[in-house]
């Protein structure tokens, strides 16, 4: 099915599903009654109901809610929330994280004395997780007790109920850099040091939920051991029974023994599970593979983290050359003589740290987001291709 299509898909789900992948969270988390929980995120979104409602509806503690409206225009009252009911578990996205930096207000912070050490857990997830972002966050709000170990990673998705792998409540988070040069399918993941140039640094997502099993298999559809670059497969009592009303799109993820497809790249490192990326977002270029959030973290690294989510990588397919054009959408307001600088400045940063050629640098007034804050690059390629071809 085409990525236009995919937003008509419906997951079933059982109670079954929901109850077991809503222990899982519970387990990962160590919840006891004494904890509490507050949400932005919209209970129409997975994350939101499934994470931010019925966890703690069936762990019998509270939970405090805000629209995600009241969130955009008054995030500091996440915090201060917070602070006031002292809530131990929140949970957000990288879009939440810079968001809540450049709205918050350090004056209000320090006039109602902020204490943070109450938060044992923040969840990161539904997107792509930053590192460096997270860092930031850390040791900007570590003057108010944030602890440096709050910070939990996750990987999951809604074809497997919402969670498949989170880092637990004792852990910390970590990351792994990766030699950028060995993530195709099949490649042994070249671990580097931080900070190495050639390297892309990825968080590591915690290791698999007690009702979930993951494995990781090639192109062939062989299994690869630990440490191998390959497509995510899970199993287990969480794993949707199909799409509704849709058997062609259900066969294409779910197969006969019942593993699913999570058209997701990554491997396992130290039996904790890694994303890479999304198959489907893929840029191929000269037959070497790209992903869109490792061009567009080194675009950040040079112009700045709080202009996340506005630089989006694509991969355009040029039939004359049988390979992908990148091309880079750009947010942008501004006048159209103001552009060329940025134009400039963004082909050469890609050219110079990644050793490849933009093709186009494209100026947009809105990117599409999910209700969580993921960028839609598919609908951003979608309207290109038809205005193109128009």
């Amino acid at each position: 099915s085409s990525a236009a299509s995919d937003v008509y898909k419906r997951q079933v789900l059982t109670h079954k599903n929901l109850v077991c992948n809503a222990y899982d969270i519970i387990e990962a988390s160590e919840l006891t009654e004494k904890d509490s929980y507050i949400s932005w995120k919209p209970i129409t979104h997975d994350f939101g109901m499934i994470a931010f409602h019925l966890v703690p509806v069936i762990a019998g503690i509270t939970q405090y809610r805000m629209t995600t409206k009241h969130f955009i225009w008054k995030a500091t009252d996440w915090f201060s929330i917070v602070n006031k009911h002292r809530i131990t578990v929140l949970g957000t996205t990288n879009f939440g994280i810079q968001h809540f930096m450049n709205r918050m207000d350090t004056q209000r912070a320090e006039k109602e004395n902020w204490d943070l050490s109450c938060i044992r857990i923040i969840y990161n997830a539904a997107e792509m997780i930053n590192p460096k972002l997270c860092s930031n966050f850390i040791q900007r709000m570590g003057q108010y007790g944030l602890s440096e170990n709050v910070f939990k990673p996750g990987y999951g998705l809604a074809e497997n109920t919402l969670v498949v792998s989170v880092c637990r409540a004792s852990q910390s988070m970590n990351s792994i850099t990766i030699n950028r040069d060995y993530l195709g399918i099949g490649d042994k993941a070249n671990v580097l040091d931080k900070g190495d140039e050639n390297g892309i640094e990825y968080a590591i997502c915690g290791p698999t939920c007690s009702h979930s099993q993951v494995k990781i298999l090639d192109n062939n559809g062989e299994v690869l051991e630990d440490g191998y670059v390959g497509h995510i497969y899970v199993k287990g009592d969480c794993v949707t029974q199909g799409y509704y009303r849709n058997e062609e799109a259900t066969r294409e993820i779910i197969k006969k023994d019942h593993w699913l497809n999570t058209q997701d790249v990554g491997f396992v490192y130290q039996n904790q599970v890694v994303i890479i990326g999304r198959e489907k977002e893929l840029i191929i270029i000269g037959g070497v593979n790209y992903y869109p959030r490792d061009i567009e973290d080194v675009i950040l690294q040079v112009l700045g983290l709080n202009k996340l989510n506005q630089f989006i990588a694509c991969g355009i397919p040029n039939r004359e050359t049988g390979t992908d054009d990148l091309d880079i959408f750009v947010y942008y307001k501004g006048l159209p003589e103001g552009f060329e600088e940025i134009q400039a400045k963004v082909k050469q940063i890609v050219r110079k740290k990644m050793g490849i050629e933009v093709s186009e640098v494209i100026p947009i007034r809105y990117v599409p987001k999910t209700t969580s804050g993921k960028v839609q690059r598919f609908k951003i390629c979608l309207l290109y291709t038809s205005d193109a071809a128009d």
